[in-house]
């Protein structure tokens, strides 16, 4: 039997099986990065517990995009170690699309941020809108065309339409009440019962099951570089809320293009007692990338997990992680860092803190031998930008991606992913 977020109990459906995580992992690998699925929140005529539908149903954010390889993770691990056969989540998303109606919308994201229908949709939304392969389904301010819409008319959101925040996500309708004749009895969670709190909620629906790998010890290069390409192929937000995450990494400090790094970390760490420096990402490029993305100031769960990472477990990480896949910069050619490197308890930054750390980070540009271009994301990393151009690199600027920022310029928030991708020319 598995749980809801509500703590109510689901029957467990036919077909679950033991996904060994090589098959998954390259599953993941196939499956285009690029590609989402789009829940409406709404229900279609035939919900049971059906294999297609129990895929389906571990999306439960309304209106999010949610990466397809996501939703290979997730469903492959319903049960523990049990779940669905990648193959058969991704012919159930196909078929989907479909359904009278399809809720569930195969979607791609674009260079400009638009999400676009991969196939023909003939039954989009309650209103069975016809939606043509490559027509917008979200566009980049947040609006879900699911409704019919006047021609010729400017879209507005509607409540139905507009993406939800985390704190309004609820759960899938047939996780909320199992159908009749499948459950003994009604669930036992309580109904009307009081909602979770927003994180709590959020940590429902995203949860990754512990890894059971062992990371190898330091001195085993060969071991280790074949972890970092598994945990390449398995990528995903968040991906370091997992302990077992965190510990492989840690271990992959110790790998050839991490060493330098790792040494210029620490001596940070050294000089500032009494502060926390976390570690440079090892599934980024390392001493071999050709872009930095130099941010403001580490943030509380940098400090948790050890790293700078798209992976950290908080929305501001998740947005950088789906970011860099819509602006296509390739993972290792990338470095990520801050202005100011150190953690020491507040969002702040002094003037004092901001020059000290700008010197630092020009320090670290002579550790990246094949440095092309830097990106300056936000307004205090902008401190260096002088002293970067005067060593023969590229500058590009962008706003950062913070929910703070989502809220008080949204344009210029959607806008981040095309501003990086001016990086790619560089890399030719």
């Amino acid at each position: 039997m598995a749980e809801t977020a509500r703590g109510e109990r689901m029957p467990a459906a036919r077909g679950l099986e033991f996904i060994v995580g090589r098959v998954l992992a390259e599953a993941v690998k196939r499956t285009p990065p690029d590609h989402y699925v789009i829940w409406t929140g709404h229900t279609y005529p035939s919900w049971q517990v059906s294999l297609r539908s129990r895929a389906l149903a571990q999306i439960r954010e309304v209106g999010v995009p949610v990466p397809l390889r996501e939703l290979l993770h997730r469903a492959a691990r319903i049960e523990g170690e049990l779940g669905l056969d990648p193959a058969i989540v991704r012919s159930g998303v196909r078929l989907h699309q479909d359904a009278k109606p399809a809720v569930y919308l195969l979607v791609e994201r674009n260079r400009v941020g638009d999400y676009t229908a991969v196939t023909d949709i003939p039954y989009a939304g309650p209103a069975f809108r016809r939606i043509p392969k490559g027509g917008v389904v979200l566009d980049r301010a947040g609006r879900l065309f699911v409704e019919n819409l006047k021609a010729g008319a400017s879209p507005q959101p509607t409540t139905a339409q507009t993406v939800l925040r985390e704190e309004e996500v609820l759960p899938h309708p047939s996780l909320r009440q199992p159908p009749l004749g499948l459950a003994g009895r009604a669930a036992s969670g309580p109904p009307g019962g009081r909602a979770q709190e927003p994180q709590q909620k959020h940590a429902a629906a995203t949860t990754f099951p512990p890894s059971t790998v062992e990371p190898p010890r330091r001195g085993n290069a060969d071991q280790l570089r074949t972890l970092r390409e598994e945990d390449l192929a398995m990528d995903r937000p968040r991906a370091l809320r997992d302990t077992g995450a965190r510990m492989r990494r840690r271990a992959m400090l110790a790998l050839p293009h991490m060493q330098p790094l790792a040494a210029y970390a620490e001596r940070l760490r050294t000089a500032k007692p009494g502060t926390e420096v976390p570690d440079f990402d090892p599934l980024d490029g390392g001493v071999n990338a050709r872009v930095l993305f130099l941010f403001e100031k580490p943030g509380p769960m940098a400090g948790s997990s050890g790293f700078i990472s798209r992976n950290n477990d908080d929305r501001t990480a998740e947005a950088t992680f789906q970011f860099m896949l819509a602006a296509g910069v390739p993972r290792e050619a990338t470095c990520i860092w801050n202005v100011v490197p150190w953690w020491n308890g507040t969002r702040q930054v002094s003037l004092p803190e901001l020059q000290e750390g700008a010197a630092r980070a020009i320090e670290l540009t002579d550790l990246l031998a094949e440095l092309r271009v830097v990106v300056l994301v936000g307004l205090r990393a902008g401190r260096v930008e002088r002293e970067l151009r005067q060593r023969g690199l590229a500058v590009l600027s962008s706003y950062h991606p913070s929910p703070i920022n989502r809220a008080a310029a949204p344009a210029k928030w959607n806008a981040i992913p095309a501003e990086w991708a001016n990086a790619k020319q560089y890399l030719r």
